[in-house]
């Protein structure tokens, strides 16, 4: 059997050896237009926003970059001696603060628990609020009595 090519390239009756060049052909295309894109300069990222900027302009900023691209685009550098200094202080009173604040859990019946959210509840006051208070004032004339 003979085959033959139409003016398009395809073959009547065979098999079409024009279709691996071509094949071959746009692979390589491609695997060029890989390599250039690779090869182009990253998306610019525009500086940070001014020491005067708005806190949500400062979160819109840093929301949308990472401290990677802001690395890889040259705006993050080392910290100097002076703001190492100031983030180790600033470090420091915020764990002195949070450590200041702390928590006590107490335990009482239901019958207990219920009373006292009713007489909370009668004073219009938190819960919370109302015992901080009554052991506040409880110390405080535990040390006038002294």
């Amino acid at each position: 059997m003979v085959s033959r090519t139409t003016a398009k390239g395809k073959t009547k009756g065979g098999v079409n050896k024009k279709a691996p060049a071509r094949k071959v052909a746009e692979n390589t295309r491609k695997q060029s237009m890989a390599v250039k894109s690779s090869l182009r300069s990253p998306r610019r990222i525009p500086p940070p926003p001014a020491s005067d900027a708005s806190a949500e302009e400062l979160d819109a900023y840093f929301t949308k970059y990472s401290l990677d691209k802001l690395e890889k685009a040259g705006y993050a550098r080392p910290l100097n001696a002076k703001e190492e200094a100031w983030t180790n202080q600033l470090t420091e009173a915020a764990k002195q603060r949070t450590r200041a604040r702390a928590q006590l859990n107490l335990a009482f019946s239901d019958t207990e628990l219920n009373r006292f959210f009713a007489y909370a509840q009668k004073k219009h006051i938190p819960p919370s609020t109302l015992a901080k208070a009554w052991i506040l004032q409880r110390l405080d004339e535990e040390q006038t009595n002294k």
